[in-house]
């Protein structure tokens, strides 16, 4: 299974990715509203996909990440 986390700010984007259910080997972890939310996910769980928003306000996650 490929842990997923989704970062965006808008609920709809958040919501389509959710409910796509596309292939059953991907599971939704978290589903955050900006990257600071998504810190502490990171943090705590293992994550392999993440499905980011083009534009992030605030905080540049890639490099938080790396």
């Amino acid at each position: 299974i490929c842990n997923c986390l989704i970062i965006d700010d808008k609920d709809l984007a958040r919501e389509l990715i959710e409910t796509q259910n596309l292939i059953d080997d991907f599971k939704v972890v978290a589903s955050c509203a900006s990257a600071i939310d998504a810190q502490s996910v990171l943090q705590n769980e293992t994550i392999d996909l993440l499905f980011l928003d083009s534009v992030k306000p605030k905080i540049e996650l890639p490099s938080r990440i790396i």
